[in-house]
C-alpha cells in the first residue's frame, strides 16, 4: 500500500519542525504522518541531519540522552524514553497500573484525569468520592468513574438472574 504524498503545507511543518530540532519519530508523530514519508521527505530535500550532527545539537542545548526522541503512542507528544521498550510519555502511563488500565481498556491517565475532572471527582451514581473506572465487561467500553461499593454493586447487577434471585430473597425474608 502505498503513502499518499505530502503537501506543500505538510512539507513546510516539517522543514521548520526539523530546523528547529525536532527529531522525524515526532514530527511524524504531531503531524499524523508516517515517520517514513517525514523522513524519506527530509533525506530526498538533502536536509537531514547526520548521527554526528544531531549529537552536537544535542550538546549544544545541553541535552542528553540514551534513547532517541519519539512520539507518545497514547497522545503523540514528543519525550524522551528511559528505555528502549518505553512507549509512552509519563504524562498517560506513570505507572504500571496506568500500563494496565491502557492496554485493558484503552484508557490513558491523562483520559482519566480528564473524567475525574469532568466528575469532580465524584462516583456517577452516589455522592462518594470516585475511585475505580466502571467498564462494560463484553465491550470493555469505559462508562464512567465510580466508588468501590456502586462498582461492585453494578457488577453483581449484569450478572444474569442476579436481580430475581435478590428480589426472591428481600420477598422470603420479610416478616
Amino acid at each position: 500500500m502505498s503513502q499518499k504524498p505530502l503537501t506543500k503545507r505538510e512539507q513546510g511543518q516539517i522543514v521548520r519542525l526539523y530546523t528547529a530540532g525536532g527529531s522525524s519519530k515526532v514530527i511524524g508523530g504531531q503531524l499524523g504522518v508516517p515517520n517514513t514519508a517525514v523522513y524519506k521527505f527530509l533525506v530526498g530535500a538533502g536536509i537531514m541531519r547526520t548521527r554526528k550532527e544531531a549529537k552536537q545539537l544535542e550538546r549544544e542545548r545541553g541535552q542528553k540522552r540514551k534513547h532517541a526522541e519519539r512520539s507518545c503512542m497514547a497522545c503523540n507528544e514528543g519525550y524522551l524514553p528511559t528505555s528502549s521498550n518505553q512507549k509512552h510519555c509519563k504524562g498517560c502511563v506513570p505507572d504500571t497500573h496506568a500500563l494496565r488500565m491502557l492496554k485493558t481498556l484503552g484508557l490513558s491517565r491523562k483520559d482519566w484525569k480528564r473524567m475525574f475532572d469532568e466528575q469532580d471527582g465524584i462516583c456517577a451514581l452516589c455522592p462518594s468520592p470516585a475511585k475505580v473506572v466502571d467498564h462494560c465487561h463484553v465491550t470493555m467500553i469505559v462508562r464512567g468513574l465510580l466508588c468501590t461499593p456502586c462498582n461492585m454493586a453494578l457488577n453483581r447487577m449484569e450478572q444474569p438472574g442476579w436481580n430475581l434471585r435478590a428480589m426472591r430473597y428481600l420477598d422470603e425474608a420479610k416478616p
